[in-house]
C-alpha cells in the first residue's frame, strides 16, 4: 500500500500529468497476479500514443536478480523465472508519450505449493506424535507400581 502512494505522490506534485489520448495496456489485465513457486510469467505493457509519436514504456519496481525486462519502442516486457516467495511484491509499468505520463501497477502474488506444505505439516505431526509416545513411556515407567 506504501509503494502505491509512494508512486502516487509525484502525480500530486505536478511532475507526473495524467495522459490524454493513449492507453496504457498490460497483460495479463488483472491488478493482482499469483503465480505458484518455481513457476515463470511473462507481463507485457504496451503503449499506443495517439499522435503518432514513439512512446517510451518501462517496467518499474523489479530486483533484478528476481527477472529481467526487455524493452522496446512502445512495449516492455517482464519476465519472473522460477518465482520464488521473494519475488512478490508491486511492479509498476510506466509510459509516456511526449509531456504525458500513464502508469500500471501490478501486484504479483506468489504462493507455495500445497504438497510441499502438506508434506512439512505430516511430517511435524509424526515427528510430534512419537515425541508424545516416548513422553508417555517415559511417565508409566516411573509412575508404575514396582513389582517384588
Amino acid at each position: 500500500m506504501e509503494q502505491g502512494l509512494a508512486l502516487l505522490f509525484p502525480l500530486f506534485l505536478g511532475l507526473l500529468q495524467p495522459g490524454r489520448g493513449g492507453r496504457l495496456d498490460v497483460e495479463p489485465p488483472e491488478p493482482e497476479v499469483a503465480v505458484a513457486v518455481g513457476e515463470s510469467r511473462q507481463f507485457t505493457c504496451r503503449l499506443a500514443c495517439a499522435d503518432g509519436r514513439a512512446a517510451s514504456v518501462q517496467w518499474r519496481g523489479l530486483d533484478t536478480t528476481l527477472g529481467s525486462v526487455q524493452s522496446g519502442v512502445g512495449s516492455s516486457v517482464l519476465w519472473v523465472h522460477n518465482a520464488s516467495l521473494s519475488a512478490a511484491g508491486t511492479r509498476v509499468c510506466v509510459g509516456s508519450c511526449g509531456t504525458f505520463t500513464y502508469q500500471r501497477i501490478v501486484r504479483l502474488l506468489v504462493f507455495g505449493s500445497l504438497s510441499s506444505s502438506a508434506a512439512l505439516w505430516t511430517g511435524s505431526l509424526v515427528l510430534g506424535l512419537l515425541l508424545l509416545v516416548f513422553l508417555i513411556y517415559r511417565l508409566w515407567k516411573r509412575c508404575r507400581p514396582s513389582r517384588r
